[in-house]
């Protein structure tokens, strides 16, 4: 069975905007169920405050469908779409009128898009 899992992983540029890097079919991988993964459901919502994370965070869109803002663009993300945000600023926010259901997982990071060595 073909990969259908879209991935987005984005960063920032050399000014320092939040940019998608990455807007690929993501490589096959198997799903594991992990402690510390957490899942929301991102109700109708028309905007929210930015957010700037010194995270390295693992966006999984399980059902339904939001946006991703970024300082350079808004992303469409549907179910089954990955995001890997790198240390950026986003904003989240649901147009659709149904409830997009997503996990995230968080692992610590430098603040420019690196993990810090253990």
């Amino acid at each position: 069975m073909a990969n259908k899992t879209r991935r987005i992983v984005t960063g920032n540029d050399a000014d320092g905007k939040a940019v998608v890097q990455h807007d690929t079919a993501a490589p096959a991988f198997l799903p594991t169920n992990r402690p510390g993964v957490e899942v929301t459901n991102l109700w109708l919502t028309t905007e929210a405050p930015a957010k700037l994370t010194k995270t390295i965070n693992y966006a999984i869109v399980l059902s339904g469908e939001c946006h991703m803002a970024l300082d350079d663009s808004d992303v469409l993300v549907t179910g089954g779409d990955v995001i890997i945000q790198r240390g950026t600023k986003q904003t989240w926010s649901n147009h659709s009128g149904h409830p997009c259901q997503m996990a995230f997982i968080l692992i610590d990071g430098t603040g420019d898009g690196t993990v810090p060595n253990p």
